[in-house]
């Protein structure tokens, strides 16, 4: 996916632009900048594959940013977007070298033209970087960077058209392939030093890739040709390691990440000591929700806000659907989060490492361990959908909520706690979140409502004390958002989380 950032102070301008683009290309990710300024903080930030760039606005000038920008990012293809066709406008734009201008007002098909002819010197870049960096000595780090890249690709991206340049670079031919997920105690390893000597030790008997150590695990590529078994080759880990390690099964490249998901997901069920081909239980590994995590990464990269959350949802249930504790399904939800940062990192945008570090730690103790996640998950649809962080004042009425959900509140009161009108707040609210004031207030409560009732709690107890003066609504809400009434829900016909 390429990330074109738009610049220009005139709404109508934007608004046309971001729905051309939107229309013509389902693979581009817009964000947009009023300003010349504003426009530098971003490419410096994110790093945009292309930059429509409006030559007058406020402050500093389209071409004095572009000169600047071009120091910040020089791979970035920039193109001029002007009301006037003049001559010195032209020629000191080829002077910074502007890639194309376009007139105002916009015709569709010189947008299209240009895009595309823009998207394919951005291709042929990306692929030149790749030449440069094998024609330099890489063998050691450029190597290791070259495999977690690869690896990361396989898993979150499988028809990214990088992978065929990454196996060249790598020399690895493969067409279908598995991946081994390994775990190693971490109080069994003195460092990483004797993760290192077995590193080198099957890359010396095998082609392959292996992926980064983090917190004691990781992963191994093997390509697999005819019916070869690679993993069979594996070298044992050294004897003060105490490991275990499951083996995914074949996939061709396309479905690679459903041998890595398959694999990971197995893998707290393997026998230590052993490469485990087939999982604890007689049946088989737990089928890994492969598709909805494609699809979610996707909802997610597009900021659509408005799927993202069943998707979550569904995600979550899926995990928790196969008689797996909670702590497994947290680990699982902290490796989609691993992929998502890898995701929106290959996309301009860091998701920050204290953040997710904050999160991680903090999952754990959350009441609801679902709803924790689906709200991250949600807060980072938001910052893709608005290219950025959300306002502060829809920031600051989230605070009010996270506080107050337990009270009979409104949103009358939130607006008094930020200061806005009522109106303004609800409509700023709902396109920033993609959800009303009311359905989070709901959905907060909701949590906290299936929290209580597992404790035991009583039905109009649990309605009292979040809010809700008439028990009878208050269930019917309930199984309206849960699809059981409380006293089943408490009964135990839920789902685990």
């Amino acid at each position: 996916m390429d990330k074109v950032l738009i610049v220009d102070d005139e709404q109508p301008v934007v608004d046309g632009l971001s729905y051309l683009i939107a229309k013509h290309f389902d693979d581009i990710a817009c964000s947009i900048a009023r300003t010349g300024r504003e426009a530098i903080e971003m490419v410096r930030l994110h790093h945009p594959d292309i930059v429509l760039m409006d030559i007058r606005m406020p402050g500093i000038s389209g071409i004095d940013a572009i000169r600047e920008l071009k120091q910040v990012s020089p791979q970035t293809v920039y193109i001029v977007v002007t009301a006037y066709e003049r001559f010195e406008i032209a020629k000191e734009a080829v002077g910074l070298g502007v890639f194309d201008y376009l007139l105002k007002p916009l015709s569709r098909e010189a947008l299209v033209d240009v895009l595309n002819r823009a998207r394919h010197l951005v291709s042929e870049r990306r692929h030149q970087q790749f030449r440069e960096i094998s024609t330099k000595d890489w063998k050691d780090e450029a190597e290791v960077f070259l495999e977690q890249t690869l690896l990361f690709h396989l898993a979150a991206r499988p028809e990214n058209l990088e992978i065929d340049h990454l196996l060249k670079l790598l020399n690895l031919e493969a067409e279908k392939g598995c991946v081994v997920w390994y775990e190693w105690q971490k109080d069994s390893l003195s460092g990483k030093t004797e993760f290192e000597q077995w590193r080198s030790l099957v890359k010396f008997k095998l082609k392959c890739a292996v992926g980064p150590w983090k917190d004691g695990r990781f992963a191994v590529f093997l390509p697999v040709v005819a019916d070869s078994h690679p993993w069979e080759k594996l070298p044992l880990p050294p004897d003060n390691v105490l490991w275990r390690a499951f083996v995914g099964t074949v996939e061709p490249l396309e479905r690679f990440s459903y041998s890595c998901g398959e694999a990971l997901w197995a893998l707290g069920t393997a026998e230590w000591g052993r490469l485990n081909l087939k999982a604890k239980d007689p049946a088989g590994p737990p089928s890994y929700p492969y598709e909805l995590e494609q699809e979610l990464l996707k909802s997610i990269s597009r900021g659509d806000v408005e799927q993202t959350a069943p998707l979550a949802t569904a995600y979550v249930q899926a995990l928790a659907g196969q008689n797996r504790s909670e702590s497994e399904v947290i680990t699982a939800m902290v490796d989609f989060l691993a992929v998502l940062a890898f995701t929106r990192a290959q996309e301009g945008v860091e998701i920050p490492r204290e953040e997710l570090k904050h999160f991680r730690d903090a999952l754990p103790t959350e009441p609801s361990v679902t709803e924790a996640f689906i709200q991250f998950i949600l807060r980072w649809t938001y910052r893709a959908h608005k290219g950025g962080d959300g306002s502060p004042i829809v920031e600051k009425t989230m605070e009010f909520l996270r506080e107050n959900f337990q009270k009979p509140i409104s949103l009358d009161d939130a607006a008094r706690y930020v200061g806005v009108h009522p109106q303004y707040l609800s409509r700023t609210f709902s396109h920033e979140r993609g959800q009303n004031f009311v359905d989070v207030l709901t959905r907060l409560r909701m949590a906290k409502a299936r929290e209580m009732l597992r404790e035991g709690r009583s039905v109009k107890e649990t309605s009292a004390q979040l809010g809700y003066a008439d028990p009878g609504y208050f269930s019917r809400l309930f199984k309206k958002w849960e699809g059981l009434s409380p006293g089943d829900f408490a009964q135990g016909k839920r789902e685990k989380l």
